[in-house]
This record gives C-alpha cells, structure tokens and sequence, in this order.
C-alpha cells in the first residue's frame, strides 16, 4: 500500500506544468526534475520560431552562434504551416498557409527562398482568378447591366477609401453600411474583408484593417505557391539544405510550455511534462489564441499594456476541405475560382492547387474563413461535402447536368465507396487555437488599435522574454497574418535577443 502511494506521488509530481513543488515530501525520495540550459529557448517551431532558432544557433546568420533549444508542443514543424502529403490527391495539399503573397524581392522571405531554392509556381490569380456572383451565368447584357450598377468608380476606389480612414475604431460592417454600394458592391467589399482575414464582418476593425496594410497583400497580381509543399521548404530551413548542412536545430517535440518565468537574470521555463529549462532569453511566438487562452502561466504576469494589446486582437478560425473529382469541371485555365453571390451554401474561395498540370487537375480545396469555418465546425464531413456539391452546381449547372443532375456523382471514391477528401479546423488545434490574428473594432483600452502589434512585439517592459508569430509582424516591408510577416518577426527577434545577450556579457551553459 506504501509503495502505491509512493508512486502515485511520483507520477502526480511529473505530471505536473513542470513548477517546482515547494512541500517537503516524505524521507525527500522523490525525483527532481532534471534542468537542462542553454543561452535562448525558443518556444513554437512554426516560420518564426524556426527562423529564430536557426538565427540564433548558426554564426552564419547571428554572426555569434548561440545554444539554443527549440520547443514544439506538437510532433511536427511548422505551426500553422500544414502540408498534408496525400497520393490520392494527386500530391502535396496545403491545409494551412497555401501562397507566398508579396512578389519576388519585396519581402524578406524570398531571400530565404534564393538561400534553398525550393520549386516555386506563380499563381496569375488577376489573370487566371474566376469571379462568381448574381447573375454570371447568363449573356453579356446581363454582365453589363451588373458592371454598371457596380460603379466603376467604387471598384477603383474603394481600397483605397478603406486604407485612408481615420475616423473611430468601427466594424468593417458599420464601414459598409456607410457606403452606397449595391449589393454586387457590399459583396465583393465583404470578401476583400474577410477573405483573407479570419473575422466576422462585425468584429474587424476597419483602422486595424488598414495599419496591417493587408491591401498590399490583396492587391497583388500574382501568388506563388511552393511546388513541393510548405512544409518540404521548411524541412529544407531546419536541415540546412545548400546552408548549413549537416547541422540541425535542436527540436524539441511534445514539448507543451506551460509556465514562463522571466526576468533581467534569466528565464525558466516549464512543460507539461515536468521538465525544466533554463536560459539567458526566451522567444515566445505562440498564436493570439494560445496566449488568450491562458494556458501559460507568466511569472510575472505580464503587464498590463501587454494584456491590452491582446485585448485588441481577435483569433481567428479557418478552415479548409480537399476534395477529388473524376474530372474537372471548372475552367482548365482557372487558378482560384470565389463566389460573392448570395445563393452560396458554403465558402467563397477555392484553390485550384495543381492547376498547371493536366492529368492532375481534378482537386479543388475549399477555404473556409471567419463566419464561413464557424457555420461548418459542428457539421459532418458528408455534410460539408453535399453542400460544397450544391455550390458547385449553382456555379456550373450544364456540367451538374452532364453529370447526372449533381457534379456529386463526380466525386471520385476509394474501393469502399468512401469519398477522396481532406478536412481541417485550425481552431480544433490545440496549441494554435484558431488560424490567424485580426484587429478588432470597439476594444480599445489603454492601447490604440493601431499599436496593438507594436506593444505586443516590444520586449522593453518584460526582460528576458522577447516576442515573435505573425501577430507581431511590425514593420515597412512586412504585414500580419502572413508566413512572410511571420517570418520577419522571428529574424527580429533574434536580433533583438543578440543584442540582449551580448549586452549581458552572458555565460555560455
């Protein structure tokens, strides 16, 4: 019976969020918690943690060379970067990040990409991008008399009037009702909203909106995808692949922080599974929604600025359906297809992820975002799916026709009659809890909206622990919501830890 109990202990005391218990126990027999150290942990192995680590332990980026320890709730890499390898779906499928937006030479990414040189495709979606809304599908009057009631003017403008807004801290929709847009108008406004953003209309902030810049990214003529999957180039960054071959960051997987202690001396940090590290810095990148959830404990808590910051940011959901049909059904030269109709079941945005290769272009992905993943979270697999088919018979009757009355019946099975599909919820994520930041509208307290990201990036008022992910991505040539912002803000990071170490005249562990 004693030794029961004794083991029972044992495993309650290494189960625990990895703090130091402080009662004294019986005979003092039990384990303590082995320390491991070294000069920067950094917590999160998605674009910025990795980036940052790389940093961080190699001289050719830091120019120093330190010990450090990457962290990684998860078995994997890459955050909210997710390459599903699927050979019943012709290929690699991306269920999280899918594009680089910014073109060649804009944003720091692309020297990431002349370093390892990953296949990279450009995706012509002004060019190649298919359009869906009331009234497509009949003749050319009927698409001059839609054009005419949109105001060529607004189409030009209207960016450009949500870029320059400097009034209160309204919702995109309080925005939109102020307009006199047409229903073709307040439709397409909705999507450049929240079709990349994963917020309800209600809740976006039209200044956030526009200090994230994120017209940079819609306004882009062209995408570009990575040919052998997001997650091979981010394997190509942790192995060193034409840098530094040979010698990988140190990975740490399963490894779920669950307290931070920080402070100008050094940091401490605990997972759940009782083990401790201990270092001169810390780089936190975990997601808006990791942090709101209050599942890391901060000693000390963090400031009040800081909490604010977060006050102003939302998480939100994204969600994402494969689907495999027999044949194509959609145009053969279409690159993404949306829909602004208001007859649509589900989503407005489809990615056409093997466009340029012929025998493979039978798979569409279906992005789900903001209110559109919330409406399928409780719904069935067979359900989305039916409805995405109604969906695409509303988009291309004559083809549903050919095919039976449904482009359902195009739908290619497996053997046991069961569909080829992939489906993933970003906010079913245990250590991402949603898919990417917003700025919200009406939640300012003692920060602006517009500096909520610069407050939440800044390590001035908490030495020892410094910030990264894309809610922090600050900058001229960068923006939130985004691998390259998330990118940018890891390299940041590192060099502000540098400094911070060098400063100290740190001790090496």
């Amino acid at each position: 019976m004693g030794n029961s109990r004794r083991e029972f202990l044992v495993k309650a005391f290494l189960g625990t969020a990895g703090l130091v218990a402080k009662k004294s126990f019986a005979n003092n027999d039990l384990p303590k918690p082995k320390i491991e150290k070294c000069d920067c942990i950094v917590i999160g192995a998605g674009m910025s943690g990795l980036i940052a680590a790389r940093d961080l332990t190699f001289p050719e980026y830091s120019k120093n060379g330190f010990k450090t320890i990457l962290l990684e709730a998860s078995s994997r890499i890459g955050g909210r970067i997710l390459t599903m390898e699927d050979s019943r779906l012709n290929g690699p499928i991306e269920m999280g990040a899918e594009y680089l937006h910014r073109k060649p030479g804009s944003v720091a990414l692309w020297k990431e990409i002349e370093l390892y040189r990953p296949e990279m495709e450009k995706v012509r979606r002004m060019i190649k991008g298919y359009m869906y809304y009331d009234g497509w599908e009949n003749n050319l009057r009927r698409h001059i008399m839609i054009a005419k009631e949109w105001k060529l003017s607004d189409i030009l403008t209207f960016a450009k009037k949500i870029d320059a807004y400097s009034g209160p801290n309204i919702s995109a929709k309080e925005w939109i009702d102020q307009q006199n847009y047409t229903n073709l108008g307040r439709n397409l406004v909705d999507l450049y909203f929240t079709g990349h953003i994963p917020g309800h209309l209600d809740e976006i902030s039209v200044k956030g909106f526009s200090s994230d810049r994120i017209s940079e990214q819609e306004m882009e003529w062209n995408e570009y995808g990575y040919v052998n999957g997001y997650s091979n180039f981010l394997d190509q960054i942790v192995q060193g692949v034409n840098q530094h071959k040979g010698r990988e960051i140190d990975i740490r997987y399963g490894a779920f922080v669950k307290y931070i202690k920080y402070n100008m001396d050094g940091v401490e940090v605990s997972t759940a599974d009782g083990k401790i590290y201990q270092a001169g810095a810390v780089i936190l990148t975990a997601s808006v929604g990791m942090l709101k959830s209050g599942e890391i404990t901060f000693d000390p808590p963090l400031p009040s600025f800081k909490l604010d910051a977060l006050h102003c940011m939302g998480m939100g959901d994204e969600a994402k359906v494969a689907l495999k049909f027999k044949k194509r059904f959609w145009p053969d030269n279409a690159v993404i297809l949306n829909r602004i109709d208001n007859h649509r079941e589900m989503a407005r945005t489809y990615f056409i992820p093997f466009a340029s290769d012929e025998k493979k272009n039978n798979v569409l992905t279906v992005l789900f975002a903001g209110a559109e993943a919330d409406k399928i979270k409780e719904m069935s697999d067979l359900e989305v799916i039916k409805a995405l088919c109604r969906d695409f018979d509303k988009m291309f009757p004559k083809e549903a026709q050919e095919a039976g009355g449904s482009t359902y019946n195009l739908l290619e099975t497996t053997g046991t009659d069961e569909h080829v599909y992939l489906r993933w919820q970003w906010s079913n994520d245990p250590f991402s809890k949603g898919s990417d930041s917003f700025l919200k509208a009406g939640m300012e307290k003692s920060v602006k909206v517009t500096q909520a990201r610069h407050e939440l990036a800044s390590p001035l008022m908490t030495p020892g622990l410094f910030w990264a992910g894309e809610a922090t991505a600050v900058g001229t040539y960068t923006q939130p919501c985004s691998t390259h912002g998330a990118h940018f803000s890891g390299s940041r990071a590192a060099i502000e830890v540098t400094q911070f170490l060098n400063n100290k005249k740190r001790t090496r562990f």
